[in-house]
């Protein structure tokens, strides 16, 4: 972690990092393990993907 300088405690406080905190945040969301192969995006999902990296490493240089 550190030899990639990402401190992981900065985003979630070491007590929220537990399974059961973390799986309570989840909650609603979809977190079943599908293989990315069968998932289709459409070409305006790939087009968002795309602009979003963009904006992000855009903002990174600022």
């Amino acid at each position: 972690m550190r030899w990639y300088s990402f401190a992981p405690f900065t985003h979630v406080p070491i007590e929220e990092a537990t399974v059961g905190a973390l799986r309570r945040s989840a909650a609603g969301h979809d977190v079943s393990i599908m293989p990315r192969s069968t998932r289709s995006r459409t070409p305006d999902e790939k087009l968002e993907s795309f602009r979003s990296r963009a904006r992000r490493a855009v903002a990174a240089q600022a």
